[in-house]
């Protein structure tokens, strides 16, 4: 759309005064028009190709209008300058005589469904973008996007990355419905073109908070014992630190362990462990996508305080059969996808198990350790408008060890998610997914000799949710939907009448929830939202009331099944961000959450933790959060470096700790052992990522601090909290020596936890007593670990059937890392520390550190076709 340069400047007299002073020799055009940029503080957009070959170029001008400037340039170059709500679009020159001004157009809508082609798989944030424009948009969770624009003929490029780019040309005279079609492709310096716009999409589109990592990310990461986990795949993202080795806990910007939420195909996982932290319930093979937000939390998910985790599986091969598999001494895994009636009906399926029995059945011949899962994913195909999705996932822990006589001990846990989804497009506008799904994770302890006796606990919940998305214009997009949530909770009971029962809970949550995006001009862009939730809980139960001393004051029998107890509260979500230039972006963000489960244990240890889960009530008040905000998101290098950093603060009300001495197990009046507070936090977090080339890889620094303040612990004074790690330092790097030779390496430091330790001993009936002054008061020693890898394809990658071998070595130099002190050992005549059945004749007590692994190596064998 060309009116000329007056028309232009009849629509935009801000800027018809600017002056224009330049000389200009022998440089290119994209210099040329970042100084012209830099004095006139007018945008101009465009594709880089468009001007790379305009290079060896002169050109001067004195105090001269701006609106000349671009005359002379336009016949310079040979290119338009439109301008398109304040920004300068540059585009190839096309002369047409119909045009009508954009107050008089008709607007109709470009949608599709973006696709591999080989697989049929849907693929998530893919680009599109409407060449020589600034307008442009992404792909959503299951491949559909839509964007809206005048009447005209446009050139929509569609890429993602590892895949050729799409172009098709397209008169828009009435709304168009697309189907493109992906192939893949091996790197070219076209591709590297393609990577280059999508890098500048993704500064519109991404934070610096927010981390999206691919199955093939995970694939390239050195393994541990023939596994690439997702916790120790986050702990190589800034701002997310892990309690340590064999720990399934981690921390995201100064929250606690339970504030973080993952969703397996939109249900929630409340473990994501097995073997205490070692292995991830997150298979490799079955994520095609998984999205890390660490701020500003979409609306449509919520009620944790500190982080969102969303794994989307793989849908299944929709023309083809195929096969992967993994064998390793440790654990052996398979996949098969096929389609079940060819385009319209896919089937994939993943089982996976450990392989621990030879390390231990000689020695131990009644130890039974072993962690099993399965993945389902059915994908149906209705027609071009609905489609129905169904996953399943079961994943159990057991270890145990029992004799002949059945007497022994045996721990066991397990996570179940059933999803079944149906995406529906109401038309090229509007879009909407309907989701109901069941979760539930069930924590045994056996507690006898013969196992007649166990402890156990569990989460279950029921879900049913619509989310619906609007677009209304290329810079007005809208989601709105609500939730209905059903929990039920065993806070850990015991199977005899002989000790008193935990009440059981249960609870219903009613979520309503809008937010809207508008693009202002060229430069800002607005997210604001709000969250409103309900959340009532049911009887029958029973209810304890505490005084001020954390005495029980009263009780209270509820008999029937109604409704006792709710709250209500509002989230607010607002996001400014500001397009400085085509690489690089400000964003500004203010959220608030509120959280209403909560995981009970008052271990930091990595194998002495219950887990408990217990829900608001009229003792334990909804968690609360705050969080300020402020990142920064570069390109380097044409695109190929991306630099990011983020300072934050965050408040957290009606935090959870607990007394000293606290009774946890089997104590029905378990809600009067613990605390009530506030911990606030801040940080900085920095990143440099590179995504492709043959050396690619992120390096990232973070610095936090987490404080406490609880008025009836530590005499009232403020305590650092004891997974405050000030410094976490992370570099990662992955190299392709050859097309068959792959090479990478993970190093990650972080200071040390705090822990509580004696300040002092004392002597009585000669016993030895250690005196305990502030909380937290001493650091371990620094965590650091090297973990390598290589992985040798055996043939020519372009064979249907692909083999490799993946060797690596977890923690590389053997560092020692301490994941626990104890001072509650002796030293017996042999040096060895031991736990005192009586402590007459003893000498002082003796602290001892525990730690879990030394150097590992793996070798795997990994199969596909």
């Amino acid at each position: 759309m060309f009116w000329g340069m007056q028309s232009v400047w009849a629509q935009s007299p801000q800027y018809d005064g600017t002056r224009i002073t330049i000389q200009f020799k022998n440089g290119s055009a994209e210099s040329l028009i970042k100084e012209i940029e830099r004095q006139s503080g007018l945008m101009f957009s465009y594709d880089s190709r468009l001007l790379m070959d305009l290079k060896s170029l002169s050109y001067k001008a004195k105090n001269k209008k701006l609106s000349e400037v671009l005359v002379d340039l336009s016949k310079l170059f040979n290119l338009d300058f439109v301008l398109i709500e304040n920004q300068m679009v540059i585009k190839t020159k096309v002369i047409k005589t119909d045009e009508k001004p954009e107050s008089k157009q008709n607007f109709y809508t470009i949608s599709g469904t973006i696709k591999d082609e080989q697989t049929g798989e849907s693929l998530i944030g893919a680009n599109v973008a409407i060449a020589h424009t600034p307008y442009g948009t992404i792909s959503n969770n299951y491949g559909f996007f839509s964007i809206r624009l005048p009447e005209g003929t446009y050139q929509v490029n569609i890429s993602y990355l590892g895949f050729e780019t799409i172009t098709q040309s397209i008169e828009l005279k009435q709304n168009t419905v697309l189907k493109p079609n992906l192939k893949t492709q091996t790197l070219s310096a076209e591709v590297v073109e393609v990577v280059v716009d999508q890098n500048k999409e993704r500064i519109q589109t991404a934070s610096s908070a927010q981390v999206r990592l691919t199955s093939k990310d995970l694939e390239r990461f050195p393994e541990f014992s023939g596994e690439v986990g997702l916790i120790k795949t986050l702990e190589t993202i800034p701002g997310i630190q892990t309690l340590g080795d064999g720990s399934s806990f981690f921390f995201v910007r100064g929250g606690r362990k339970d504030q973080n939420l993952i969703l397996l195909d939109e249900a929630p996982i409340y473990n994501p462990s097995h073997l205490f932290g070692f292995y991830s319930v997150i298979n490799p093979e079955i994520a095609k996508e998984i999205k890390t937000y660490k701020a500003d939390l979409p609306v449509q998910h919520g009620d944790r305080l500190s982080s969102l985790t969303t794994i989307m599986t793989r849908d299944g091969h929709m023309n083809q059969f195929g096969m992967t598999g993994m064998i390793n001494p440790f654990i052996y895994r398979i996949s098969v996808e096929t389609p079940i009636v060819k385009n319209r009906v896919s089937a994939f399926v993943s089982f996976r198990h450990s392989n621990f029995e030879w390390l231990f059945k000689r020695a131990m011949p009644n130890m039974n350790i072993f962690f099993y899962d399965i993945n389902l994913k059915l994908k149906y195909k209705i027609n071009e408008n609905n489609y129905l999705y169904y996953s399943f996932y079961f994943g159990k822990d057991q270890i145990s060890n029992q004799n002949e006589n059945q007497t022994g001990f045996g721990i066991y846990w397990s996570n179940f998610a059933s999803t079944l989804r149906w995406n529906h497009i109401f038309n090229s506008r509007l879009f909407s997914n309907t989701t109901f799904y069941a979760s539930a994770y069930e924590y045994q302890l056996d507690v006898s000799e013969r196992n007649e006796i166990q402890w156990s606990s569990f989460i279950k919940n029921i879900t049913l949710k619509t989310g619906l998305t609007y677009f209304w214009r290329p810079n007005h997009r809208t989601n709105f939907g609500y939730e209905l949530n059903l929990h039920s909770f065993n806070p850990g009971n015991i199977n005899t009448d002989q000790v008193a029962q935990v009440p059981y809970k249960q609870s219903l949550q009613a979520v309503l929830y809008l937010s809207h995006q508008i693009e202002w001009g060229t430069h800002w862009r607005v997210d604001a939202g709000l969250r409103a939730s309900l959340w009532a809980n049911s009887g029958p139960t029973t209810l304890y009331h505490f005084d001020e001393n954390y005495n029980v004051s009263d009780t209270t029998i509820i008999n029937q099944t109604g409704f006792y107890q709710s709250f209500f509260n509002a989230d607010p979500r607002l996001s400014f961000q500001y397009l400085a230039s085509s690489d690089a972006s400000f964003k500004l963000s203010y959220s608030m959450y509120h959280q209403y489960i909560h995981l009970i244990s008052n271990s930091a240890g990595p194998f002495t933790s219950l887990d408990v889960w217990l829900p608001s009530d009229q003792n334990i008040k909804p968690q609360r959060a705050q969080m300020w905000s402020l990142g920064h998101i570069r390109n380097l290098n044409r695109g190929r470096l991306e630099l990011s950093g983020e300072l934050y603060y965050k408040i957290m009300h009606n935090q959870i700790e607990y007394a000293d001495h606290a009774n946890m197990l089997l104590n029905p009046l378990v809600e009067g052992e613990l605390r009530f507070g506030t911990t606030q936090t801040y940080g900085f977090e920095v990143m440099m990522r590179k995504h492709q080339g043959r050396l690619n890889g992120w390096l990232s620094y973070t610095y936090s601090r987490v404080w406490n303040q609880f008025k009836d612990l530590n005499q009232g004074f403020d305590f650092d909290a004891y997974y405050d790690r000030p410094h976490h330092f992370s570099v990662y790097l992955n190299y392709k020596l050859s097309a068959r030779w792959h090479l990478s390496a993970n190093w990650t430091y972080a200071s040390g936890l705090l822990v509580s330790s004696p300040v002092g001993y004392y002597t009585y009936s000669g016993q030895t007593i250690p005196v305990y002054g502030q909380r937290n008061n001493e650091r371990l020693p620094a965590y650091h670990r090297m973990d390598v890898s290589v992985n040798w394809q055996l043939n020519r990658r372009d064979k249907r059937f692909k083999h490799m071998i993946a060797f690596s070595i977890y923690n590389l130099y053997n560092r020692k890392n301490m994941v626990q002190m104890q001072h509650n050992k002796v030293e017996d005549d042999q040096g060895r520390y031991i736990i005192p059945s009586s402590v007459y004749d003893q000498e002082q007590m003796v602290s001892t550190q525990t730690y879990v692994l030394g150097i590992l190596p793996s070798l795997s064998y990994k199969f596909q076709f």
